[in-house]
This record gives structure tokens, C-alpha cells and sequence, in this order.
């Protein structure tokens, strides 16, 4: 990935926000077309079969708002669970859903429209609002970020059926980080679940998988 790439990141971030990026966007050049996994039990959660997830939440924007799935009626969402110190896979899985939509916004711009990309963090203790905003910032202009408390993120993730788990870190500052599954949850207009996507798959495939499954009005 070139310099500009890695440039496109705020000035606003903090230096260990700004690191973080740095190392995922260049990463995600060279995960395109592989499959990544994530640390401990994360690299083993799978979603199996037809199963039914989503629901109703109530959480907060990056604007400090606080939304629910009815705000979203109407629209698709892809939603991913991550949180904005992860070192790689969320930068690089966040990168390559920015292509794919700007893929698909070049070869079909209703259906790009029509697709509202979110990020929900699974750390709301250090993920504010602000945060969050600096962070979603950096990947794509309709990215929309949502934390909350922890209780209302673990009932959205359990909502979801994602995976995640708080685990003892040394090299953190704060003494932990998080493992989780790494998809990213394509739900319909109804709110309903229709389709899952590694958050490694190359942009073009992820693209045209949208393109198939997403309408329009």
C-alpha cells in the first residue's frame, strides 16, 4: 500500500491510535485474498447454517447521539464488531470493506447508497463517542461507529451471536485487550440477517457478493 494511503490517517489521533492504523492499512494490502484469523478462541468462532441475529439496540454514535435499529429501517447494514485499539485485523478488515464499497459505489451507486457500513465497538470502557469518531474517520465518510454501555454492548454482541472476550495484555497501557470474531453482518431493510462475509475477503469479491444480495428502492 503506498504512503498515501497510510497518510489518509487524522491528525487528531493519538500516536498509539495513529501506529495502530499505520500497521493495519499497510497489513491489509497483504491480506487481500487471505484468510484471517484472529488470536486465542477468536480464531476458531465460526458462523455455521442458517441462523437468525440482529434485533433491536439502543446505542451511541460517534456524535454522541444515541440511535436505535430503527434509524436504520429501511437501509442495509454491515455491521462489524471491533474496537479502535486493535492492532490489525480490525484496520485491515475496515480497509477492505472500504474498497468494497467504493467498488460497488463505481459499478453500482443505488446499491452502495443503499448500504449503511457500521462499526460497534466490543470496548466501550475506552471507546467513547469521540473516540470513536477520530477512528471510523479515518476509513470511510459513511462509517457510522456505536458504543454504549457495557451492558448494552453486551447485549447487542449477544444479540449478534459475535464472539468476544477481554483478555490480560502486558503490553497495553490499560493491562488488556480483546479477542472476537472477525465477520463482517450483512442485515436486510426488515432488520433481518442475510448474509455473513469474512472480514478478509479481497474487495472486488466482497463487492460483487453486495452487489448480488443488497436492493435498492
Amino acid at each position: 500500500m503506498s504512503s498515501q494511503k497510510v497518510s489518509w490517517i487524522p491528525e487528531k489521533l493519538t500516536t498509539p491510535m495513529r501506529i495502530s492504523l499505520a500497521i493495519g492499512l499497510i497489513g491489509s494490502a497483504l491480506l487481500v485474498g487471505l484468510v484471517v484469523t484472529q488470536t486465542e478462541k477468536g480464531r476458531n468462532a465460526k458462523l455455521t447454517g442458517q441462523i437468525e441475529l440482529g434485533g433491536a439496540f439502543s446505542l451511541l454514535n460517534q456524535t454522541g447521539q444515541r440511535v436505535t435499529e430503527a434509524d436504520f429501517a429501511g437501509r442495509h447494514m454491515l455491521v462489524y464488531f471491533g474496537f479502535t485499539n486493535c492492532p490489525h485485523i480490525c484496520p485491515a478488515g475496515l480497509q477492505i470493506m472500504a474498497q468494497a464499497l467504493d467498488n460497488l459505489a463505481k459499478d453500482a451507486p443505488q446499491k452502495a447508497a443503499a448500504i449503511e457500513p457500521v462499526l460497534i465497538t466490543i470496548d466501550p470502557t475506552r471507546d467513547t463517542p469521540e473516540v470513536l469518531g477520530d477512528y471510523v474517520s479515518a476509513f470511510h465518510p459513511r462509517l457510522t461507529g456505536l458504543t454504549g454501555s457495557e451492558e448494552e454492548i453486551n447485549a447487542v454482541v449477544k444479540a449478534y451471536k459475535a464472539y468476544t472476550a477481554r483478555i490480560a495484555d502486558d503490553n497495553s497501557v490499560d493491562g488488556y485487550t480483546m479477542d472476537h470474531s472477525a465477520f463482517f453482518y450483512l442485515m436486510g431493510p426488515d432488520g433481518a440477517f442475510i448474509k455473513h462475509f469474512d472480514s478478509a475477503l479481497a474487495p472486488e469479491k466482497m463487492a460483487a457478493q453486495l452487489a448480488h444480495w443488497v436492493v435498492h428502492p
